[in-house]
C-alpha cells in the first residue's frame, strides 16, 4: 500500500486523488452510476425539446424515415445539424459539470486537483493537438497498403459554409473531449490508480471509456478494442504530461481532423455538414473502419499501439521524479505543499 502511494506522490496528475477525502471501491461506483442516471434522466429531459423541433420538420419533409434504422438515422442527422450539436453538447457539459460537483463536494478537494494545475497548460494543450492530428493522419496514411484512399472533392460544400462549419465543430470537440478526459483520465484514473495501483488505473478506466462506446452507431468488436488501447494511449500521455491539458488537445484534435477535415465518421458518426475533404475509402471493413471510421479499422489499432510503446519508451527513460511530490492542499495546487513519502 505505501508503495502505491509513493506512486501517487511522484507523479502530480495521480497525487490529485489525495487531496481530499480518500478514493473507496463504493465511491468509486457510486461517482459512475450517479453519472449516468444524470446523463440518461437529466441529459434527456433537456434534449427532448430540441429533439423532438429536429424530426418534426425532418418527418414532414420526408428526410427522415420512420424505419427500422430510424435511431441510427436519426442520430447522424443530429450530428450534421447545429441544434443536434447542441444536443450532444448538453451531454457533455453535464458530464463536465457532475464531476466538477462530484469532486469538489463528495470528495471535498479542489477543482485544481484533476489534473488541472497550471502546468503550462497552453504549451501542453497546443502539443497535444498536434499529437491528436498527426496520429489520427498517419493512421489514415496506412489505409492505402492494404486497401484504397481517395479524395472525391475539396470543400464539398463550399468555401464559406465549410470554414463556417470548421469553426463551429472545432468548438464543439474543444468542448466535447476535455469533458471525456476529465472523466477518464481525471477521476478514474487518479480514483483506481490510488485503490489498486497505477497499472490497474490505466486498465480499468480504459475499459470504463470503451464501455461508454459501447452503444455507438457501426461499433464493431474491433472498434471497441481500438476506443481501449486509444485510451491507454491518452492515460499515459496524461501521466508523462502530469496534467490533462494535453490530453484535452489530443482528443479534440484526433476528433475534429477525422470528421471535419478529412469527413470521416468519427466513432460511427458523422459531424458537421461540410468537411474540408470528402475522402472515400474502399478495401476491407477490418482495415479501413469500414462505417465506423478509422477507428474500428486495424490502422488505428497499428498506429496507437506505436504510440504506446513510444510513450512507455519515453517514460523509462525519464529520470525518476523526486520522491516527494506536492499534493493539493484545499483550494491550492500541487507544487503549494511538500508531502513525505
Amino acid at each position: 500500500m505505501k508503495r502505491s502511494m509513493d506512486d501517487l506522490r511522484r507523479n502530480q496528475l495521480l497525487a490529485g486523488a489525495l487531496a481530499g477525502r480518500p478514493p473507496t471501491w463504493g465511491r468509486i461506483l457510486l461517482f459512475i452510476l450517479s453519472l449516468e442516471v444524470v446523463l440518461l434522466v437529466v441529459g434527456g429531459l433537456l434534449s427532448i425539446p430540441i429533439t423532438i423541433a429536429l424530426m418534426v420538420p425532418a418527418l414532414q419533409s420526408g428526410q427522415f424515415q420512420l424505419t427500422e434504422g430510424a435511431v441510427l438515422q436519426m442520430l447522424d442527422m443530429m450530428n450534421r445539424t447545429l441544434p443536434g450539436l447542441l444536443v450532444n453538447l448538453l451531454q457533455f457539459l453535464l458530464m463536465a459539470g457532475w464531476t466538477f460537483l462530484w469532486v469538489r463536494v463528495v470528495e471535498g478537494r479542489p477543482l485544481a486537483s484533476l489534473g488541472l494545475q497550471n502546468n503550462r497548460p497552453i504549451r501542453q494543450w497546443a502539443r497535444g493537438m498536434l499529437v491528436g492530428a498527426g496520429l489520427l493522419l498517419f493512421s489514415v496514411a496506412l489505409i492505402p497498403l492494404r486497401g484504397g484512399l481517395s479524395i472525391l472533392a475539396v470543400t464539398p460544400a463550399g468555401v464559406g459554409k465549410t470554414i463556417l462549419w470548421l469553426c463551429i465543430t472545432l468548438l464543439f470537440f474543444l468542448l466535447q473531449g476535455p469533458a471525456e478526459e476529465l472523466v477518464a483520465r481525471g477521476y478514474l484514473l487518479q480514483a483506481f490508480s490510488a485503490k489498486a495501483g497505477v497499472a490497474a488505473g490505466i486498465l480499468l478506466s480504459s475499459f470504463f471509456f470503451a464501455l461508454q462506446h459501447a452503444l455507438n452507431p457501426n461499433l464493431t468488436p474491433l472498434a471497441l478494442v481500438n476506443l481501449f488501447l486509444y485510451a491507454v494511449f491518452a492515460a499515459l500521455y496524461a501521466l508523462r504530461d502530469e496534467s490533462l491539458w494535453g490530453v484535452f488537445g489530443l482528443h479534440s484534435a484526433w476528433n475534429w481532423t477525422q470528421g471535419n477535415v478529412l469527413g470521416l465518421p468519427v466513432s460511427g458518426s458523422g459531424f458537421g455538414q461540410a468537411p474540408l475533404f470528402h475522402l472515400q475509402t474502399a478495401g476491407p471493413g477490418w482495415w479501413t473502419g469500414g462505417a465506423f471510421g478509422p477507428e474500428g479499422g486495424l490502422t488505428v489499432t497499428l498506429s496507437t499501439l506505436l504510440g504506446i510503446i513510444v510513450l512507455l519508451v519515453l517514460m523509462r527513460r525519464r529520470a525518476p521524479a523526486a520522491s516527494s511530490r506536492s499534493i493539493p492542499a484545499e483550494g491550492g495546487n500541487p507544487g503549494d505543499t511538500d508531502v513525505e513519502p
